[in-house]
């Protein structure tokens, strides 16, 4: 059992809240940014609801890890277009996926990938 634990990919929710501070908020409305998506890649501003879903879900505030295609784009500002390719190269990076009710959600590989490498880079970026 102890080995297995090792090979097993958890989440640390306290420490992910933490190291979102002031990245990312969970609203009433549903998951929120706190940073001009000016300094954020399109692909970071779509992982970045994701994860705020995520961890709204885990929370008990939101009802759903889910965004659908459309409220991903609204959040965006993007195009369709832009959009569907963006979340296209999430899913292929394995960063997110593509639930059966056409929704997107993202995957724990992906909230690794935020938490390691995309949220020092992004928080470095907001404080210049």
């Amino acid at each position: 059992m102890k080995v297995a634990r090792k090979a097993v990919l958890t989440v640390d929710l306290e420490k992910l809240i933490d190291d979102c501070k002031n990245i990312v908020a969970v609203a009433p409305e549903g998951p929120s940014l706190l940073v001009s998506k000016q300094k954020l890649t399109d692909s970071e501003t779509l992982a970045l609801h994701l994860l705020a879903a995520y961890i709204g879900n885990k929370l008990g505030l939101l009802n759903r890890d889910t965004l659908s295609k459309e409220e991903l784009q609204a959040r965006l500002g993007k195009s369709a277009k832009i959009t569907s390719t963006r979340l296209g190269e999430l899913c292929r990076e394995g960063l997110a996926t593509k639930t059966e009710e056409d929704n997107y959600k993202i995957t724990t590989i992906g909230i690794k990938g935020l938490q390691e490498e995309a949220l020092p880079k992004i928080r470095e970026r907001i404080q210049r």
